[in-house]
């Protein structure tokens, strides 16, 4: 069996078919590109992505290559991401003002748009210990929310700490202002309503350095109604950050998201799975 790697534009492929080929669409795009890292990446490796499978190829000890086959139906879906951060030490006070946009639409019809818009206050009391304060507000078309204001604060502690390495704990209370859309459910409208409840946090965040160039970092947000212990949702987010040098590194994350009670029918708990190419500038 002879394989050759040639365009079907060749002079040597017409002679050799005279005409007879096989065509097949895959209705696929290929994504390709070179990079030159100082890790060791030694074995070829495959993921298979929702938007289809991406292939790192290494063809020397210092450079791999990356095939990515993407449906060509993707390309029909405009995604929008803008993550915004500002943030100012004074003395023993941080400040940091965050803003996130994140919306999808497919074939013109807009089916998710996430909002959300923080101000953070934490008080250093001392190495192992900060007060925080925060007003948040935003709104998410996934989780049928038109709005979702919170006011919190509470107390974050140290469990351990050492170089990059860290494992921190976080509790408080806080006020949340939900307001829901209209909808229909099992062919049972509902109508737009709203709830007002003061929920008590219990938080933890880590990272920990798992080899010379991968970091691991836990993200796990739960909050209970203060007078229905029952009723409790859950937010968890794992990354893993593989660096392949100073510039680049790549990642997977996973999120869940649990509700114990849910105020919406339709609305159900969910996961994510991303992986993506992290490049600083």
């Amino acid at each position: 069996m002879i394989v050759l790697s040639i365009g079907s534009n060749s002079k040597l492929y017409n002679k050799i078919t005279q005409g007879r080929s096989i065509i097949k669409d895959y209705k696929e795009v290929a994504l390709t590109t070179n990079f030159k890292h100082n890790s060791t990446i030694g074995k070829a490796s495959q993921f298979f992505l929702k938007e289809g499978p991406l292939a790192i190829l290494p063809f020397s000890k210092k450079m791999f290559s990356v095939v990515w086959s993407v449906k060509a139906s993707y390309f029909n879906e405009k995604n929008k991401l803008i993550n915004n951060i500002l943030g100012s030490r004074i003395k023993n006070n941080l400040f940091r003002l965050t803003f996130s946009h994140s919306s999808t639409e497919f074939n013109g019809n807009n089916f998710d748009k996430t909002t959300n818009l923080q101000f953070r206050w934490n008080r250093i009391l001392n190495e192992d210990h900060s007060l925080f304060l925060f007003v948040q507000t935003g709104e998410s078309a996934r989780s049928y929310i038109d709005e979702r204001t919170l006011f919190g604060v509470g107390l974050r502690q140290h469990l351990y700490k050492k170089d990059k390495n860290y494992f921190d704990i976080a509790v408080g209370p806080f006020y949340e202002f939900e307001a829901y859309p209209k909808y229909t459910s099992e062919n049972v409208s509902y109508n737009t309503s709203n709830q007002k409840t003061t929920r008590i946090s219990f938080n933890v965040f880590s990272s920990v350095k798992l080899f010379e160039n991968v970091t691991s970092a836990t993200t796990l947000y739960t909050q209970w109604k203060y007078d229905e212990i029952g009723n409790v949702r859950v937010f968890g987010n794992q990354y893993i950050k593989f660096k392949i040098n100073e510039k680049l590194s790549t990642y997977v994350r996973y999120v869940v998201r649990y509700r114990s009670i849910n105020y919406i029918k339709s609305l159900k708990n969910d996961t994510d799975f991303m992986y993506g190419l992290e490049i600083n500038i």
